[in-house]
């Protein structure tokens, strides 16, 4: 094979690459929005994305691109707006006295600490099934004792996944810290249980007042000194698909694009306690949803209080479809009037670098990947709070006159997969026929005498 025919088949073999890859173009998305022309260079601005702009967006927003005036891709970083604080101290308790009387369990604590407040009190038990009314006093010479709250714990787990042992109250910096621990309800005698009961839910625990309740530990928790409050976007949805199993399973179906960090659900009836399972979809096709969370909500009286749990949570960036099962078993369906999506808010950041000038938010394009900015290493979760930014707002979503169809997009890769497959086969079939060649010169020359 002549030398100028091999080397215009390697020539040929970088071709399709080497114009498949190019720059970002306006075009190339759906949807995009304006920022606002207010902006400095060298300011880092913060762009919170509404959840118009995430319903628009694939998971983990990678098909989100910033395009600087001239449409040049600008650098971002895109960070979740979470608590941000120190984690919180938490010291054991030493017990200094402890007091069995007839209708209360008396202990006194002292804090290894000074002049720090605590404002939640542990109590570490193996037992299970109780219920006990609590009381929290403080004091710094065990003489005047001051009240800081009056509570309740409880344990109903081998029934329900339902237990509280800790005790929260106002920041209180005392040396000693009084336990009181009595029954939930009136005396009873050794051995008899108490019934939770609201209707048809009925829960039993032991409260008896002359059985002991096991604590191995005491701690207390000190408050963190910096705090920052997670902030949270959400969007409620009162119209959804739904219909009844043959099992009694409540199921229903939303397309809404949105994370699903927590999911909240708006219920009429007065007491329940039902299993909620959770599955999401890219494509909502039959078979493509797969469970990203499963959790019970319920609604009952315990003590003087209601105990509510109406939200679950789920393992999901966003799913563009979700249905959800809602396990009944022999009860009448819930009342459901309306489910709420809830997510921690997320926001772009980027450094402008140009002054006074249009930026664009573009979004909706199904061939791009999540980029890798050197940003990321500057601005990132665990620093967010502590850069100087400013809030930028953009305009609405707009539909891009000039995005190329998705069809269009098909027929070129379709176009250079084949093209590039056509240069493989080429490529093979000339190396075989040089090596042909080499071989049969080698045998010719064998044969001369």
């Amino acid at each position: 094979m002549n030398r100028p025919f091999l080397t215009a088949i390697i020539l040929l073999s970088f071709c399709v690459p080497l114009c498949a890859s190019g720059a970002v173009k306006s075009g190339d998305f759906q949807y995009y929005a304006e920022l606002g022309t207010d902006i400095r260079g060298n300011a880092i601005y913060e762009v919170v994305l509404s959840h118009d702009i995430l319903s628009k967006c694939s998971p983990g927003c990678a098909n989100i691109r910033l395009l600087g005036p001239d449409g040049s891709e600008i650098p971002y970083v895109i960070l979740n707006n979470n608590k941000s604080s120190d984690p919180p101290e938490t010291h054991n308790l030493e017990v200094v006295r402890y007091e069995q009387l007839p209708d209360v369990s008396v202990i006194i604590v002292r804090s290894p600490i000074k002049d720090k407040p605590f404002s939640i009190i542990k109590l570490d038990t193996p037992d299970r099934d109780f219920q006990r009314k609590i009381r929290i006093r403080g004091s710094n010479d065990m003489m005047a004792w001051t009240l800081l709250t009056e509570d309740s714990i409880y344990d109903f787990s081998s029934q329900v996944d339902l237990r509280k042992t800790d005790i929260k109250f106002s920041p209180s910096p005392y040396l000693y810290y009084g336990i009181d621990l009595s029954s939930a309800g009136p005396s009873k005698d050794a051995g008899e249980k108490i019934s939770l009961q609201y209707k048809d839910l009925k829960f039993s625990a032991d409260n008896s007042a002359n059985r002991e309740l096991r604590i191995d530990r005491i701690q207390g928790q000190v408050p963190s000194a910096k705090n920052t409050d997670a902030v949270y976007d959400e969007a409620e949805f009162t119209q959804f698909e739904h219909y009844q199993e043959k099992d009694g399973e409540t199921v229903f179906f939303l397309k809404t694009g949105l994370p699903a960090g927590e999911v909240w659900f708006v219920v009429s009836d007065p007491y329940y306690y039902r299993t909620v399972e959770i599955y999401g979809s890219d494509s909502g096709e039959k078979q493509s949803y797969r469970c990203i969370g499963r959790e019970a909500i319920y609604r009952f009286p315990v003590a003087k209080d209601n105990e509510t749990k109406n939200h679950i949570t789920a393992a999901s960036d966003k799913y563009g479809y979700y249905k959800f099962g809602i396990k009944n078993g022999d009860n009448p369906p819930l009342k459901l009037n309306s489910v709420k999506f809830r997510w921690l808010r997320r926001s772009l950041y980027f450094v402008a670098l140009h002054d006074h000038r249009k930026y664009t938010l573009a979004m909706g394009s199904p061939s791009f990947e999540k980029p890798d900015y050197d940003l990321s290493k500057f601005i990132n979760q665990g620093n967010r709070h502590l850069q100087s930014v400013q809030l930028l707002r953009t305009s609405g979503i707009m539909e891009n006159p000039d995005f190329e169809p998705l069809s269009t997009i098909y027929v070129k890769d379709v176009f250079e997969k084949k093209a590039l497959t056509l240069i493989v086969v080429v490529l093979v079939i000339g190396l075989c026929y040089w090596l042909y060649q080499l071989l049969k010169k080698s045998s010719g020359a064998k044969e001369q005498p």
